[in-house]
């Protein structure tokens, strides 16, 4: 279906250069995907009312907080994540593109793994640097830089596929199709060795292959914003909430729709028998990538159809902070979440004992408030991580021009175009 409509939509409009240029609708999905994620992890580690057992109670897989979040995040929010990084990776290497890669992602990866992430454990939890820092840096996976990790593989992959296709004359899909299977049978078969993150980034691979190939542009271009379009948004929201937390063959938490972490439990490198499965069945050797590539691309068609229908494509206040900051809201809210957890445990017990930390919240009205409480602080949090002054406090960590510089020297000047007899050769 995704292939059927790209080439449709590829036919009806003609690719131009804007298509390539970037849309406010992926700033702001990416924002509103990056507070879902903090609202996640916040769930879990702050808590300030505690809630009182019964069918609304956080952890019950029949709450509302289970059926309605859990099948939109993480999963579904970090497949848009990875289609849209595929989408804004397009294009063929050049001089630009590889010093692009080196600044914005792969050095930045070794300095957050390396360098700021040890730095802030140790200042917020006292954690100092031990051989598992080391090991974090060569395997990140599951902490945040997995996503730094899996991308720059990506990237690596989508330059050297443009190389291929270029060579062999033959359009890029085959190659991404060849490769995005070969890695997950390769991974079930052999298994995913413990190495720069390598189950996560199979796994979300036709995702990213996804925002390589479908023609993003030319859909928000033919899909006109209106009140049916986003009703349309609204319904197929509606429908992937029904049937991922209510009908069991699909059940996020069952065994016939493979996550990441059943797809890590089938693909935990068989060369360590304490941690492997045992032995591959036949039948896995088939199914489990058909599986895994066959999700990841349902995610991708979910993912996409919103970002085209409900998700606002005007420039907003977090427009800005969704293009330059959703990185840094990914990287770093997690020690933001610890801060408040350690503000919380060593306030003084008379001030600890003013705060409403006790109150039992019983009514489903109650219990909607403290979700909705939550998701604005998640909107703080987010807007904070994205401001102007946190970027350029961390810009020379995370976006190390002045180390390339320094390594390859600068890019040279562009040239103005020469002339004729006053005549630009324009």
């Amino acid at each position: 279906v995704l292939g059927f409509t790209g080439r449709w939509l590829l036919k009806l409009s003609q690719p131009s250069g804007a298509a390539k240029n970037r849309v406010a609708v992926f700033d702001n999905a990416r924002f509103l995907m990056s507070v879902l994620i903090i609202f996640t992890h916040l769930k879990e580690q702050v808590l300030l009312w505690e809630l009182d057992p019964g069918r609304w109670l956080e952890g019950d897989n029949s709450s509302w907080y289970m059926s309605l979040f859990n099948p939109v995040s993480p999963f579904l929010t970090l497949t848009g994540f990875v289609v849209i990084s595929g989408y804004v990776s397009q294009g063929a290497p050049s001089p630009a593109r590889w010093r692009s890669f080196l600044v914005t992602i792969f050095l930045p990866c070794l300095m957050y793994s390396g360098v700021l992430a040890p730095q802030l454990a140790y200042f917020i939890k006292g954690e100092s640097p031990t051989q598992q820092t080391l090991m974090r840096v060569i395997d990140a996976s599951p902490e945040v830089e997995w996503y730094l990790q899996s991308l720059v593989t990506w990237r690596l992959l989508a330059f050297a596929v443009h190389g291929l296709a270029a060579k062999a004359g033959s359009p890029l899909w085959p190659w991404w199709l060849g490769i995005c299977w070969a890695a997950a049978v390769s991974a079930t078969v052999w298994g995913a060795p413990l190495f720069w993150s390598t189950t996560s980034m199979v796994y979300f691979l036709p995702a990213f292959a996804v925002g390589q190939l479908f023609p993003l542009a030319e859909l928000l271009q033919a899909v006109e914003p209106c009140l049916s379009v986003r009703c349309f948004g609204a319904a197929v929201l509606a429908v992937w909430v029904w049937a991922t937390a209510v009908l069991p063959g699909l059940s996020l938490h069952g065994n016939s729709f493979p996550t990441l972490d059943a797809f890590q439990h089938k693909t935990i490198f068989k060369d360590m028998p304490v941690l492997g499965p045992g032995p591959v069945e036949a039948w896995d050797v088939f199914l489990t990538p058909f599986l895994a590539i066959f999700s990841a691309l349902l995610y991708s068609a979910v993912a996409i159809t919103l970002i085209a229908t409900i998700i606002p494509r005007a420039t907003t206040c977090f427009t800005k902070a969704g293009g330059q900051g959703s990185l840094y809201i990914y990287l770093f809210h997690p020690f933001v979440i610890q801060l408040q957890s350690l503000f919380w445990v060593h306030l003084p017990p008379v001030i600890t004992a003013a705060l409403p930390m006790s109150y039992h919240v019983q009514s489903s009205v109650g219990h909607l408030a403290v979700y909705m409480l939550q998701l604005a602080l998640c909107v703080l949090v987010a807007a904070t991580l994205s401001s102007d002054p946190f970027i350029a406090l961390l810009k020379p960590c995370m976006k190390p021009e002045w180390l390339v510089d320094l390594a390859l020297g600068p890019l040279p000047a562009k040239t103005p175009p020469t002339s004729e007899g006053g005549i630009s050769s324009k």
